[in-house]
């Protein structure tokens, strides 16, 4: 959150958030049995600590139902 912080206090016009690593392949791709939206616990932490600038979130959203309702409910501002 405090990175988002200095991000937007540097003015970029958005921030991409997706989670993984060589070590939690798993995150970066997620397969089967990882929730569906995996990511949009971070990015809700993020727009409540008072992030304005926009926010994406990527992260098993395969259906545009989940994507509209992570929306909605203000958990990002763009989902893919």
């Amino acid at each position: 959150m405090e990175l988002c912080k200095i991000m937007e206090a540097d003015g970029v016009a958005a921030i991409d958030i997706v989670s993984g690593s060589q070590e939690t392949p798993e995150w970066a791709s997620p397969p089967y049995y990882m929730p569906e939206g995996s990511n949009t616990d971070i990015t809700s932490a993020i727009k409540k600590a008072g992030v304005k600038t926009p926010i994406w979130v990527a992260g098993k959203i395969m259906d545009p139902s989940l994507a509209e309702e992570i929306l909605k409910d203000g958990k990002a501002d763009i989902s893919v």
